[in-house]
């Protein structure tokens, strides 16, 4: 197999490597894991094989075949890094390019944000004709949800499971289907019907969000979601330390962490429209980030909010108890001890009720 080039994009919360096998994401790292108050980066998208990499797209329905390449999915072809291009763009991005028999030229754009708190990548895919002509919209398969790794269950009652996720305008919350479900297909969605397709882990969320004002969003056909093949439990658990290596010697924690995670893999497809006039493109914004309020309440993130609603109690209650938690973690710096003594106010003022029951 021909030697891909790898591109590194580093953004203050991300780092992500990017490969020409499919012009697509091969893994994000999370420069801060969010755990137990310590600054310390995690792999959460991990590569798992190279044509089920995130971004990848098909367009094997189409003819004729990429340039100079053998026949074949289009996800496993060999895109080209335009270095000049990336270069001389104003935005933080990766561009690649691959082309077509007929003249025509595919284009990926992957913008990242360059602000602190942001979390979301924006694919920008576009089928440039040949001679600028206008012909058919073409359609073609996104991989939107690739390699989030699995977390083991903590026997926490409230713990969210490992979960496929979409949401569409009609459901108030986004639904969730369990892993080893495959989710049915659905077709005729409106594009102004679907806002959310991914996976969550407890944590952690990998998902395309929609976002209906933008003019670019995708007209999607239809949708697939699944949860892996636990037949290739091993090998995955082997790529995944092996990736994780890149980062820094293994711990027999982090090595057990790698076991349970790969039980299974989260793969997500949409089917959508490109439209093929000069100048046109869609744009399929991907959330990759922790599963937190305050990241999640910020406007951008208003389709993948829902994750955050507090299923067993009010969300005013909810933020009541949330902020004072805050309030002694960021005195005190230590999240147990936030508990504690968000437990001991609650408790000091509940007593009034106590004493007279």
């Amino acid at each position: 197999m021909p030697h891909a080039r790898r591109v590194t994009i580093e953004t203050p919360e991300l780092r992500a490597v990017l490969t020409e096998r499919g012009g697509s994401v091969e893994g994000i790292t999370l420069k801060n894991s969010f755990e137990n108050d310590k600054e310390r980066e995690l792999v959460v998208v991990a590569p798992f094989a190279d044509d089920l990499l995130l971004g990848h797209v098909d367009d094997e329905l189409v003819e004729p075949a990429p340039k100079d390449q053998a026949p074949g999915p289009m996800r496993t072809h060999l895109w080209t890094y335009d270095e000049a291009a990336s270069r001389a763009s104003p935005e933080l991005d990766a561009i690649f390019t691959l082309g077509r028999a007929d003249g025509a030229t595919w284009r990926k754009q992957w913008v990242f944000q360059q602000a602190e708190g942001r979390f979301d990548l924006n694919l920008r895919l576009a089928l440039v004709p040949p001679d600028g002509a206008a012909v058919a919209p073409v359609a073609v398969k996104v991989l939107v949800t690739s390699g989030l790794l699995r977390e083991p269950p903590n026997g926490a009652a409230f713990q969210y499971p490992n979960s496929g996720l979409v949401r569409l305008a009609r459901m108030d919350e986004p639904d969730e289907f369990p892993e080893g479900v495959a989710r049915p297909d659905l077709s005729e969605i409106d594009a102004d019907d679907l806002r959310l397709l991914g996976a969550r882990t407890h944590y952690y969320i990998a998902s395309y969000f929609a976002q209906p004002e933008d003019p670019a969003s995708p007209d999607v056909r239809t949708w697939w979601g699944t949860v892996g093949d636990p037949q290739r439990r091993e090998s995955m658990r082997e790529r995944v330390a092996t990736f994780m290596e890149q980062q820094g010697p293994l711990d027999p924690g982090l090595e057990e962490r790698i076991r349970v995670g790969v039980h299974a893999q989260y793969q997500n497809w949409l089917v959508l429209d490109v439209p093929t006039q000069p100048g046109t493109y869609v744009d399929l914004p991907l959330y990759v980030g922790p599963v937190s309020r305050h990241v999640l309440r910020q406007d951008v993130y208003a389709n993948v909010q829902p994750v955050i609603t507090y299923h067993f109690a009010p969300d005013i209650l909810a933020d009541a108890l949330l902020a004072i938690y805050d309030l002694f973690r960021g005195l005190f710096g230590s999240a147990g001890l936030g508990v504690i003594l968000m437990t001991l106010v609650v408790r000091g003022l509940m007593m009034p009720l106590s004493i007279r029951n």
